[in-house]
């Protein structure tokens, strides 16, 4: 079922909610810390709504 999210992480749900909550609240960047699909589902919701987005990948995981 978590792989029909549109980036095929269960993590698209409660990003792109608290996404789509910044945005109403007039967010201008979404910044995300991610090893993986945590800054996929940021990248994709900002590319839904036209919010840049910034994914700061570690060296490590």
């Amino acid at each position: 079922m978590e792989s029909s999210q549109p980036t095929g992480s269960f993590k698209q749900r409660s990003i792109g909610n608290a996404c789509l909550q910044y945005a109403k609240k007039g967010a201008k960047k979404f910044i995300s810390s991610s090893g993986g699909n945590a800054g996929i589902s940021a990248a994709y919701m900002g590319n839904k709504l036209s919010i840049p987005v910034t994914v700061v990948v570690p060296e490590t995981t």
